[in-house]
């Protein structure tokens, strides 16, 4: 639930990014979402290792679909300078998750 939970976040916090306004109105919720991050980090290390398999079949979806649409975004005239060194340290800490 925690993984869905945050990608889902994630996803509609990203979606909701049309220009660098509403980049600027979303760099505190994609900053919370850094930091929400280390906490999956620390959540899939308490997790049995017969359920990480599960765990990281969600993960490995959800970043291939934030990717693509960090991609999109970040290539909309002004918003990529703005929110680019927070994706890619949220991108960086999931990809770190599982190791």
């Amino acid at each position: 639930d925690d993984v869905t939970n945050f990608f889902k976040s994630a996803n509609d916090t990203l979606s909701g990014i049309k220009d660098a306004a509403t980049a600027d109105a979303a760099l505190p919720k994609l900053k919370e979402l850094d930091t929400n991050a280390d906490g999956l980090k620390k959540a899939f290390g308490l997790v049995p290792e017969a359920g990480k398999a599960a765990v990281k079949t969600a993960l490995a979806e959800g970043i291939t679909k934030l990717k693509e649409l960090i991609a999109k975004i970040t290539a909309l005239p002004g918003v990529g300078d703005k929110i680019k060194p927070v994706v890619d340290s949220l991108m960086a800490k999931l990809n770190g998750i599982t190791g």
